[in-house]
């Protein structure tokens, strides 16, 4: 059954007070405006229907064409997305970070040619070169990032030398090589040119401008707000970020100036108005921050400006674009300058088809002829639906994915990814089943025998993960084995259960 709020269709003129203004009015008809949004309705209507919740808005000639919700924020207790719910919006956080540099720079407290090295005392000698520029273009050279995950609270100059020791994967300002890592650098150094905490500056230089005050990671009264549960793969329930970071009651420098920000669809586009009205950075800073300078890859099309990556449309306009994503939840903002429009999509419930919706949103918005092809359902998630409910023999279980799925497991990380979800949500033998079809299909891959591994210690089959972890470590390549430290560990652990028995 679809759930969705009321329409929320109106006309805002850019003119507005951003501090008063709300996105909720009664439905118009303004130039055709009214066909477009029926359309865009149907189309994510149906698409909830094959795994997707969320929220969308779209303006477009300061007209806001669409802004609303779609399926449940949590399932469990039927609450539905609507334009004010709480979503995380994964790497769209570099555009602040981006942005609070620029601010600073209007501040006189740094430059972005600077060298960090002004910031960062006792750097090795092959990160002294390194410039704020070539940190928000992702040209540094650092690697994309360090630690366990999001919520791996690294004591700050544990962190910092932990990350500077790393080799550089390529010289300063070579080459584009997107890095996570970079950014949290960036927040470290607001925070030390600002003598703010990184979200404190964010908070007071850049949403209080905006009018916005429903953004951030912990500063900002969240128990107000309808906060979205994720679910994985449109299937698992990973619960709320927010209520991740109130629990930790930090942000780990893992993910501190990169992602992890969580917004509603009303706050973003108070931040989108206050960008192309120059509120919180100049005129002369906006067109330095949506500037492409580095190509993002080979073929050229796409160049990375500062949080943002830069293309021409089907229509050979520009377009200012990020997305981000924990891999459950999913945000993509999208800019069309040229074309006074904006695209803001959100979902709570990420599958691969998905990546794909805003742009069809954009082929709706401009090609009055478009034939929309309705959202396909994922077979991943069909392969998680599969292997939960399945209750006969375990050993048989992988034949019957490989068989059925065949053309939907071509890539080895599609298998390891499900089976890390059923093992990180109680479905042990199910997990061991998919490792295993996957170590079969992909055999010379040590990662894949570390994934196996784990499931075998999971499950307390101690001679099964010893053997898988010896084979994860006879694969270890020449360098970079990102897994050989973890397979060395439970494959001593394995040995110590197993001689206890």
């Amino acid at each position: 059954m679809l759930f969705k709020i009321p329409l929320r269709q109106l006309s805002i003129w850019l003119a507005l007070s951003l501090f008063s203004f709300s996105l909720q009015s009664n439905e118009i008809n303004v130039d055709g405006l009214d066909e477009v949004y029926t359309k865009i309705d149907k189309y994510l209507s149906s698409a909830t229907e094959k795994g997707f919740s969320g929220a969308v808005l779209i303006a477009k000639d300061g007209k806001i064409i669409v802004n609303q919700g779609y399926g449940f924020a949590d399932r469990l207790r039927k609450i539905t997305n609507t334009p004010e719910t709480v979503i995380d919006v994964g790497s769209v956080t570099k555009q602040f970070t981006a942005t609070a540099i620029l601010k600073l720079e209007e501040m006189g407290k740094l430059t972005v040619s600077d060298p960090i090295k002004l910031y960062f005392h006792d750097l090795p000698r092959d990160k002294q070169k390194i410039t704020i520029h070539q940190l928000l273009t992702h040209a540094s050279g650092l690697v994309g990032g360090i630690g366990k995950g999001d919520f791996d609270h690294i004591p700050t100059d544990t962190y910092f030398t932990r990350l500077f020791s790393t080799q550089l994967l390529h010289p300063p300002g070579s080459k584009h090589y997107y890095s996570n890592a970079g950014y949290s650098v960036l927040a470290r150094i607001i925070e030390l040119v600002s003598d703010q905490e990184y979200e404190a500056f964010i908070q007071e230089h850049l949403f209080k401008p905006a009018g916005m005050k429903n953004t951030g990671y912990l500063l900002v009264d969240w128990n107000k707000l309808p906060q979205a549960k994720g679910y994985q793969y449109s299937v698992f329930d990973i619960g709320s970020m927010v209520k991740r970071y109130q629990h930790d009651k930090k942000i780990s420098w893992v993910l501190k100036g990169n992602g992890g920000f969580n917004s509603t669809q009303e706050d973003m586009y108070r931040w989108y108005l206050a960008l192309i009205n120059h509120r919180v950075i100049t005129e002369k800073s906006f067109a330095k921050l949506t500037q492409g300078y580095i190509d993002e890859y080979d073929d050229g099309d796409s160049q990375y400006a500062y949080g943002w990556a830069v293309f021409q449309s089907p229509r050979n306009t520009k377009v200012v674009a990020h997305n981000g994503s924990n891999g459950t939840f999913f945000y993509d903002f999208v800019m069309f300058p040229e074309e006074a429009t904006v695209i803001l999509f959100a979902t709570n419930s990420l599958t691969r088809p998905q990546y794909r919706i805003a742009n069809t949103l954009e082929s709706i918005l401009f090609k009055p002829d478009y034939e929309v092809t309705a959202l396909q359902a994922d077979p991943l998630a069909q392969i998680l639906l599969d292997a939960i409910k399945y209750q006969g023999d375990f050993d048989r279980l992988p034949n019957i994915i490989k068989t059925k799925y065949a053309d939907s497991i071509k890539r080895k990380h599609y298998l390891n990814r499900l089976g890390i979800a059923l093992q990180n949500n109680n479905y042990l033998n199910q997990a061991v089943a998919l490792f295993r079809l996957n170590v079969e299909l992909f055999d010379n891959d040590g990662n894949l025998w570390d994934s196996l591994g784990e499931a075998y210690l999971a499950q307390n089959n101690y001679q099964l993960a010893i053997k898988s972890f010896e084979r994860a470590l006879e694969l270890k390549p020449e360098s970079d084995c990102y897994w050989c430290d973890n397979s060395a560990a439970k494959l001593k652990k394995s040995k110590a259960h197993l001689d206890g028995q």
